[in-house]
């Protein structure tokens, strides 16, 4: 990882791709404040993940109604095709959704955890069926994934309405902090490779 890229990308392309890393090299310190910081503010979320929980709803709130202006306009735009009424459908129902999660974080967060509990549940159950059907090469390692994945699906369903109350910012912690992590370890990468922008 320490040489340079340049003898695997020659060329026009191996030189833009050669200044770009000169360029994050540049400014890796930046990059690893980054990843500092979301580790921080992930592992304040993990922390405190009622607050983190209804934080995520006001932004995916927000998130949906801007979303939903966006599409209630192109539709309008492209006025002449024939999916107008799809868009402008679309458009006012993503709005409304992002209007209710804003008016009623809480009861969205519940709706949100359940659904995850049940798909964590299934996708595990699918995981272990196909993987004991099958029997491919290392199928031992998808059915522990699909036990894994299953049992998270049903602590979090066992443990319901309770869980809505800190799931989604729990998980939205532990998100941050793998990017977190992430943003180090490319600084950390970035800070040995060597770059030859000739």
């Amino acid at each position: 990882m320490s040489s340079s890229p340049s003898p695997f990308l020659p060329g026009p392309f191996g030189t833009a791709v050669r200044e770009n890393l000169a360029e994050l090299q540049r400014n890796r310190g930046w990059i690893l404040a980054l990843g500092i910081a979301l580790i921080v503010v992930g592992c304040l979320a993990v922390s405190y993940s009622f607050m983190a929980t209804i934080a995520t709803m006001f932004y995916l709130g927000y998130f949906l109604m801007f979303g939903g202006i966006v599409e209630v306009v192109g539709s309008f735009w492209a006025r002449h095709w024939g999916g107008f009424f799809l868009g402008l459908l679309m458009g006012v129902l993503l709005f409304l959704a992002g209007l209710i999660t804003v008016n009623h974080p809480g009861d969205v967060s519940l709706l949100l955890t359940w659904i995850l509990a049940l798909l964590f549940m299934a996708g595990g159950l699918v995981r272990i069926l196909t993987a004991a059907s099958v029997r491919f090469s290392n199928w031992g390692w998808v059915v522990l994934n699909g036990l894994v994945t299953f049992g998270l699906g049903f602590i979090i369903w066992r443990q319901w309405p309770i869980s809505g109350l800190w799931v989604p910012g729990t998980l939205l912690g532990v998100e941050l902090i793998f990017s977190g992590w992430n943003y180090v370890a490319l600084a950390s990468w970035l800070r040995r490779l060597k770059v030859t922008t000739a």
